[in-house]
């Protein structure tokens, strides 16, 4: 047999190889056909290949949830900062920029979720920063801020983005709406001190009155929103319009015609006059009897009632020319300078040389010191109107008498000397009477050069003292609507909100003289006054609000006193000198401005 060539060999064994390798590529081929049709476990692939989108959505809206939480929370901070901005808008600059950021703080606290804060800023209408010392003038009535935050990211640093910026603005519109307003002033004897710098008690206050007007009124010469009263008083009110004379023409020359001084309307039915007569009434010189006009004196003519036009039975009430609202439970006397008795009424009889007691329950009781207008007390007397005081409050002239005939007046003589007036007779003081102030009330109004003029106008009464029930229960007469005053806002059909206050600033203790408003016999002053406080407090339909401010006397109990009158403490305030009274009388005004978000 012969041997396969060996080339042939060779070519045989090639392709035994080549066919092995067929035969393996197209098992590889059949594996891949089949992987392809084989979908068990694509959702995990599926899901690895999604988690770098997921990751990403999930992160961006982490961190712009995140960004919207600090956008809210920067919001709020400036809502807030500007309210309290804007209620010191035309304070100092550096007073409105801590109240500012003293809101802003509180609300937005420093790393607020990791945020770097820029702000708060004011800025002007077009958005541009102002400067740090701007000083808003009095015609300025909008806050502007802004602020702006730097948010830093967590997911989103994966894909190149830090950080995510927020911005936000707030403004608030200093408006009035309906406001009533009554500047109760203190003109006692002590007002006229100068120890509080810059000038007399007096001066300081009316100064710093004037400021509030300037906030309240701004550049408006009215304002129909607004209306501002002056109650000036110190033992008594002078009830009549300011800058009034009783029996003149408006000039205080020219003499008035008897038949313009009052207008007289009668009462029907008629009413017993609240004031008895025998208790105001005394012999000058009968010594052992009573104070009536019934002792027999050597010297006729001598029994004397001390007030003036009395009649028992009320059949008409007067209206005085420079007091048309008042009623009048007498003709004005001759003279009259516009003061009246505080509807409390003696009910006690005493001896010649006795000291009459003072706070009789049953004067207390049948008293209306205490209420707004005419008024009939339940089972007691009717108070119409009001008793007008005569020169018996006033320092008198008649010549001492000696009845002892031993050439001297001695102290039981003292009843009828030259210098004390006939009320002072009549409850057996020898303290001097005052007299009537010389500043009337100047009625609710909207006109701000007249409010202006009454305060610039003041001067404290030489020899007055001080009586703050009378200041501040003729403060709510003048703020209330109805008799006596009827100048006070009410609700219209443009209008739904009327805010209502007394501001009542006094430098003293309450004090008594002979001859004053109740007749020197209501001795507990302080208790009337915090019963005239809470029937205003009680008020349900005027809501008005008291502040008190006690100016330059640092005593305790009237600082209690002062502060339980007030609606609470917050409106309570010391003003130890000049440049605390004007920062106060500021922040009333602010406080009475009432603010609104408008932006």
């Amino acid at each position: 047999m012969k041997m396969m060539p060996e080339k042939i060999k060779k070519s045989l064994m090639a392709f035994t190889a080549g066919r092995k390798k067929l035969q393996q590529s197209t098992g590889l081929a059949d594996f891949g056909r089949k992987l392809v049709r084989d979908t068990r476990g694509m959702s995990g692939a599926i899901m690895v290949a999604s988690v770098i989108p997921i990751i990403a959505i999930v992160g961006l809206a982490t961190d712009v949830s995140r960004a919207y939480i600090v956008k809210q929370r920067l919001g709020t901070a400036l809502d807030a900062a500007a309210l309290a901005g804007g209620r010191v808008l035309n304070d100092t600059a550096a007073v409105r920029r801590a109240e500012i950021q003293q809101y802003f703080d509180a609300n937005l606290p420093n790393g607020f979720m990791g945020a770097t804060v820029e702000g708060p800023y004011e800025v002007d209408e077009d958005g541009n920063v102002l400067a740090e010392d701007y000083v808003y003038g009095n015609d300025e009535d909008v806050l502007r801020l802004k602020a702006n935050a730097d948010v830093n990211t967590v997911f989103l640093q994966l894909f190149g983005v830090d950080s995510l910026d927020v911005n936000t603005d707030a403004e608030v519109t200093k408006e009035i709406s309906l406001l009533d307003v009554v500047v109760a002033i203190d003109l006692s004897g002590s007002m006229q001190t100068s120890d509080v710098g810059g000038g007399s008690r007096i001066y300081a206050a009316k100064q710093a009155a004037k400021t509030m007007i300037n906030i309240l009124f701004g550049n408006n010469a009215e304002n129909p929103l607004l209306k501002i009263g002056v109650v000036p008083w110190s033992g008594a009110v002078n009830i009549t319009n300011n800058g009034s004379k009783y029996g003149f023409e408006a000039d205080g020359v020219t003499p008035l015609a008897a038949a313009d001084l009052y207008t007289t309307v009668a009462v029907s039915p008629s009413v017993a006059n609240p004031y008895e007569i025998q208790y105001y009434s005394f012999d000058k010189l009968c010594e052992g009897s009573k104070w009536s006009p019934d002792c027999s004196s050597a010297i006729p003519g001598n029994g004397y009632e001390v007030l003036k036009n009395y009649q028992a039975t009320i059949n008409n009430i007067y209206y005085a020319h420079n007091a048309p609202s008042v009623p009048l439970l007498a003709e004005p006397p001759t003279g009259w300078t516009g003061c009246v008795y505080a509807r409390y009424a003696r009910e006690e009889a005493w001896q010649y040389k006795q000291t009459p007691s003072s706070d009789n329950s049953t004067s207390l009781d049948e008293a209306a010191d205490i209420y707004d207008g005419p008024v009939e007390i339940v089972g007691g007397k009717s108070w119409i109107g009001w008793y007008p005081i005569g020169d018996e409050n006033e320092y008198s002239n008649y010549v001492a008498y000696d009845f002892n005939g031993d050439g001297s007046i001695g102290s039981s003589e003292k009843y009828y000397d030259g210098y004390r007036c006939d009320m002072g007779r009549l409850a057996n003081e020898t303290s001097s009477c005052t007299p009537c102030p010389d500043y009337g009330i100047t009625k609710l109004q909207s006109v701000k050069q007249v409010v202006w003029d009454a305060i610039d106008d003041l001067d404290a009464t030489s020899g007055g003292y001080t009586n703050i029930p009378q200041g501040l229960v003729w403060a709510w007469r003048v703020l209330s609507p109805g008799l006596p005053f009827n100048e006070a806002s009410v609700i219209s059909a443009n209008s739904n909100t009327i805010n209502r206050a007394i501001i009542l600033l006094t430098d003293g203790e309450n004090t008594r003289r002979s001859g004053d408003t109740y007749n020197r016999m209501l001795s507990d002053r302080n208790n009337r006054l915090l019963e005239v406080a809470d029937a205003i407090k009680n008020d349900p339909d005027n809501n008005i609000q008291i502040y008190t401010i006690q100016f330059a006397e640092s005593s305790g109990s009237l600082a209690t006193l002062l502060t339980n009158v007030a609606t609470d403490e917050d409106h309570y305030y010391f003003a130890p000198d000049a440049a605390t009274l004007n920062t106060i009388f500021e922040e009333i005004a602010n406080e009475l401005s009432s603010l609104r978000l408008s932006k």
